[in-house]
């Protein structure tokens, strides 16, 4: 057999011109610092695979640096297996020194994939684990572009493992602004075991797609014309096309094969070759074996078992071969063209790997498959590795494979590979090996699977819950199951199984016991019926029986967010935020946001703002270490709530669209909790409209119950109110008063209702209801003790009373908002105070609040106060200050968050990393706030970034 009858070195690269023209202008682009994406698709055997040599050859005339990888049939199991082909010989190669700077900033969080001594399970969520891979490889990758441009090609990217494919997915549509070409051949979608990110990848409206075309008529007779050394005949030739497909790989083989039978490229033979195809380079395959000594032979089936790029002394270890006879063998195998090269050994094309493969007794593969597993792991290969060759064995009860395959699923979820650590669970308890600890099987097969398939999560953590008596254990699987039965909207069962653990567990408190309790409590956040029960367990909870570790902490974050609902006592749930967050746990618990909004909440409820601020910078600094965006863009929309509460609206718009910025952070959150904020601060920023729009995008019916729709319910009263439909807009503040008394809300610091609503009767001229609704929340106001909350409620009494007793309240509101933070309700108070003075002809009186007003109305950003104040003084016959508006007003909340962090300091790949965002993105961002800005670098940025803050 010879190497022409596959893929000779340099075959004639016939009918490619046009694909070879498109491939050295993506070099070109790529060594410019333009990063595309260039995609070859075809069947096998098409020219994809040439295609890649030629973007190679041309990478390195150009002095890009190139590193490439295969998928295998065999290896889609082993999770990141292209990713370490592709990054394992860049880090082999680096000095400590160099490999310790490329792994800095986001591209740290990948050392657990390259050093075996970084890796420790922890608590991450494999969906936060799997995003926190993605994000600091692409980083990885972006460090070694900006060092020098690069080619990175992968070629059968349809035998891809799920995690790489899943990666490369993230990485091509942030390919703007590196230097970089990432070149890929792979067969149609539907060839692949995982086709959606295959079609996602091909979709890609920046993509150049290359898709080669069957060889014409004039190619195969030049083809035919070499093999022969005679002119074939049109029929021949038209027979081989036909035959064939025009497949340049199955016609080299089928031209080869007829020409070593001496068969003449007439017409006449023509239906001989009808009688040939595709089918023919196994036949191929299995005659040039037979052929072969029997060392080659042994050789070449050990190399199908391990798959392309092992080492040549693994293979022969396989293979019963001493090193020098495999070396004796391999050559032989190159020369009979079946291998590219000796060591590490690597197959002339997938096809020949494929064939060779099948001709091995399906128990010889079994057998060689786990040897290759034992061999692997003494070898020190990663655990995956070894055990992908443990899956294709059956099951039979081995300890060996069983063990391998728990430590390969632990790693697969530590490194962000869910679906790999699914798949080796499913085959560990399908071992059943001798003391299996079945229960923690089932539980850690159904908490990877919370991230790839709810259903089965479920269903394997219920039969993890009945097949243990354990206590503890149960209840640690119940918190898994619950959430995963939340998720599928089975509420009901979700508290059921938490109140049956908690039932187990009762008696004196412990750590696990106040997990459970305060998970309980948050998933009663959903329902009213679900709510009142819960809250009746906490409310029963003494703080002195808590202790120090995470569950203690977890339930004083409850128990501070209860008190702020409540509005029992702002002092005791002060104290109960500030010891949760003594000892560290909730800011360390990664992918598990819940707590910190619990306690940012409280804080902001209580009106300790700094407090709040001080936090969510931390837990943002933290999430954004981990490359957590669930967390990240939790918190950055939390500071858009401080921001709403302080009457900082710019800033408060700008992290309640947080995902804006990141794309894919839009589909890590829920956004319905704070659509109702961010429709108030447009409110407020005169932009009535669009908050219209953005509520008529929330869903209604079963969420009207859920508390995160109180917010929405607020903020549609607000609109109401803002265009004239104050009856409407009573309508839905009482809905919402309603709603909150089905929670047990009673703080209007929490969200006031009724002083919206006395807005709404006085404007219907009804007055005297509107001071009751006023008075009862200046009540309550009082008992909590927020300043906020009793300056709303003081001034919403004072326009409801009006007179001289309405002017003392407003006065009073005045001077219990100034110091409080909340500056724009403070605005709000100033500007009332000085309507009310210039509609009793005390013009003069009337100017300096509504000035003041004023001003601290536009440095919130409120527009629509801004108008009413300044017509409020036109009306004093006062001419009003004319505001400058500089070029801040003009950026958008992406611009802004850019800008303020380049003013600090940052350089744009740390704004990127901090933003899960790439470094073209910031830099036209930054271009667009220059332009607007009107200067011309970062460093004019820090003299007027003040407008921005």
């Amino acid at each position: 057999m010879h190497a022409e009858a596959f893929l000779p070195a340099r075959p004639a690269l016939l009918e490619r011109e046009p694909e070879v023209s498109a491939i050295r202008e993506l070099v070109g682009s790529a060594r410019g610092g333009t990063g595309r994406l260039l995609v070859a698709e075809g069947s096998a055997g098409i020219g994809k695979t040439r295609l890649l040599g030629e973007a190679r050859a041309a990478a390195e005339a150009s002095g890009l640096e190139v590193v490439a990888a295969r998928g295998g049939e065999l290896e889609q199991g082993f999770a990141f297996g292209i990713v370490r082909q592709l990054f394992e010989p860049l880090l082999a190669r680096a000095s400590s020194a160099d490999r310790a700077d490329l792994m800095t900033g986001a591209a740290a969080l990948v050392r657990p994939l390259f050093d075996e001594s970084q890796f420790a399970p922890g608590p991450e969520g494999a969906a936060g684990a799997s995003f926190a891979m993605l994000h600091g490889l692409y980083w990885l990758l972006a460090g070694l572009a900006f060092r020098q441009p690069m080619l990175v090609a992968v070629d059968d990217l349809h035998w891809a493992d799920e995690a790489s494919l899943r990666w490369i997915a993230y990485l091509a549509p942030r390919l703007d602004g590196l230097p970089l070409l990432l070149a890929l051949a792979t067969r149609p979608p539907e060839q692949s075991p995982e086709p959606g990110f295959l079609a996602q990848i091909l979709s890609d409206p920046a993509a150049v797609i290359l898709r080669p075309g069957p060889l014409g008529a004039e190619s195969v007779a030049a083809l035919a014309r070499a093999a022969f050394g005679a002119r074939p005949d049109p029929g021949f030739v038209t027979a081989c096309r036909s035959a064939t497909g025009g497949n340049p790989l199955f016609l080299r083989a089928v031209l080869d094969m007829l020409a070593r039978e001496r068969v003449t490229p007439t017409s006449a033979n023509a239906s001989r070759v009808a009688q040939t195809g595709p089918a023919e380079i196994s036949r191929q395959v299995s005659l040039g074996l037979a052929r072969l000594p029997h060392q080659a032979t042994s050789l070449i089936r050990a190399a199908a078992i391990l798959g392309d790029g092992a080492r040549l002394e693994l293979v022969a270890e396989l293979a019963g071969l001493d090193l020098e006879a495999a070396a004796r063998a391999a050559g032989v195998l190159v020369r009979a063209g079946l291998l590219r090269s000796e060591d590490p050994v690597e197959f002339i094309h997938p096809v020949i790997r494929t064939a060779v493969y099948e001709q091995i007794d399906g128990h010889d593969r079994r057998r060689a498959h786990r040897r290759a597993g034992e061999l692997l792991a003494a070898a020190g290969a990663p655990v995956e590795q070894a055990a992908a060759h443990l899956s294709a064995t059956l099951p039979a009860g081995d300890p060996l494979v069983s063990q391998a395959l728990r430590r390969a699923a632990e790693r697969s979820l530590a490194e962000g590979a869910p679906q790999a650590a699914v798949s080796f669970l499913r085959r560990a308890i399908a071992e059943r090996a001798p003391g299996d600890d079945t229960p923690g099987l089932l539980s850690a097969l159904g908490t990877a699977e919370l991230s790839t398939d709810a259903f089965s999560a479920a269903d394997h953590l219920r039969q993890a819950l009945a097949t243990t008596e354990d206590p503890l254990l149960r209840a640690a699987i119940a918190m898994q199951y619950a959430f995963a039965l939340s998720f599928l909207d089975r509420l009901d069962e979700a508290v059921d199984v938490l109140n049956q653990a908690i039932q187990a567990t009762e008696g004196e408190r412990t750590e696990l016991l106040d997990q459970l309790e305060a998970s309980l409590f948050t998933l009663s956040l959903a329902r009213p019926e679900l709510h009142r029960p819960a809250a009746d367990r906490i409310a029963a909870v003494r703080e002195s029986s808590l202790g120090s570790g995470l569950g203690s902490a977890m339930m004083r974050a409850v128990l501070a967010y209860h008190q702020a609902r409540r509005g029992t006592s702002r002092d005791h749930c002060v104290a109960l935020a500030r010891r949760a967050l003594q000892d560290g746990w909730l800011l360390r618990r990664p992918g598990q946001p819940s707590w910190i909004l619990h306690v940012a909440l409280a804080f902001m409820t209580a009106g300790e703002y700094e407090q709040a601020a001080r936090l969510l910078e931390d837990a943002l600094t933290e999430a954004r270490r981990r490359g957590d965006p669930l967390s990240a863009v939790l918190i950055l929309r939390l500071k858009g709530v401080l921001g709403f509460h302080q009457g900082d609206l710019l800033a408060a718009e700008e992290d309640l669209r947080s995902s804006e910025i990141g794309p894919d952070l839009a589909a890590v959150s829920n956004p319905l909790p704070y659509a109702g904020y961010l429709a108030s601060v447009l409110v407020d920023r005169g932009e009535v409209a669009e908050a219209r729009r953005l509520l008529d995008s929330v869903p209604g019916g079963d969420q009207a119950h859920a508390a995160a729709h109180l917010f929405v319910l607020h903020a549609r009263g607000r609109v109401q109110l803002e265009t004239g439909a104050p009856q409407a807009a009573l309508d839905e503040f009482r809905t919402l008063g309603a709603a909150m008394d089905a929670f047990g809300i009673r703080n209007p610091a929490y969200l006031p209702w009724r002083s919206p609503a006395a807005l709404a009767l006085r404007q219907l001229g009804r007055p005297e209801e509107a001071a009751e609704l006023a008075r009862e929340e200046l009540k309550l106001a009082h008992q909590w003790g927020a300043p906020r909350s009793i300056g709303i409620a003081l001034r919403a009494l004072g326009l409801a009373q009006g007179g001289r007793r309405g002017e003392a309240h407003l006065r009073h509101a005045v001077e219990v908002l100034e110091p409080s933070g909340a500056q724009l309700e403070h605005a709000r108070a100033l500007i009332d105070l000085g309507g009310v003075f210039r509609r009793a002809n005390r013009r003069a009186d009337a100017r300096e609040p509504l000035r003041r007003g004023l001003e601290l109305a536009y440095q919130a950003g409120a527009a629509g106060l801004v108008k009413h104040a300044q017509d409020e003084l036109a009306a004093t016959g006062a001419r009003p200050r004319k505001l400058v508006l500089t070029g801040a007003e003009a950026l958008t909340p992406s611009e802004r968050r850019v800008a303020r962090m380049a003013a600090d300091g940052m350089a744009n790949k740390e704004i990127a990393q901090a933003l899960f965002v790439t470094v073209k993105a910031v830099e036209v961002h930054l271009s667009s706030a220059y332009r607007k800005l009107q200067i011309k670098s970062r460093t004019q940025l820090a003299d007027v970034i003040s407008g921005l803050r």
